[in-house]
């Protein structure tokens, strides 16, 4: 998780984030959730909390853009619940989530909401194959 709290400059831990990110991105057996961005600690909310999901979706978008082009189809949301609730409420982060999601195609979305975690954990269940993941946006 990047830290955004103290001096740093914000765009310069993005840029070392997003490195780091491509790096572990090559190895194919690293898979990413993405979530835990709304506790205070993280930086990325502070005294305007909570959050609205269509604000926290604009704000989050380039992060997220670089999880999906450096994990294609290894991505997966979380809630990361009771820690976030301090900066976001939970259908507001997933919300988030669908906001986010949105422009994806089925099977990234698919991927995102299920797929990848099915995998991950060897849930081995099933899912409608035309499933949409749509949310209360």
């Amino acid at each position: 998780m990047p830290i955004r709290v103290g001096s740093r400059d914000a765009a310069a831990v993005f840029d070392e984030w997003k490195t780091g990110m491509a790096v572990l991105g090559a190895c194919p057996n690293v898979v990413v959730k993405f979530g835990g961005l709304c506790m205070r600690v993280s930086g990325f909310v502070g005294a305007d909390a909570p959050r609205r999901s269509a604000d926290l979706a604009v704000e989050l978008k380039p992060w997220f853009d670089v999880c999906v082009a450096c994990f294609p189809g290894r991505v997966m949301f979380e809630s990361n619940w009771p820690m976030d609730k301090g900066g976001v409420a939970y259908t507001a982060w997933w919300n988030t989530c669908a906001r986010l999601a949105a422009p994806l195609s089925l099977a990234e979305r698919n991927a995102l909401f299920f797929a990848c975690a099915n995998a991950t954990y060897e849930l081995e269940l099933s899912a409608r194959a035309d499933a949409e993941f749509a949310y209360d946006i």
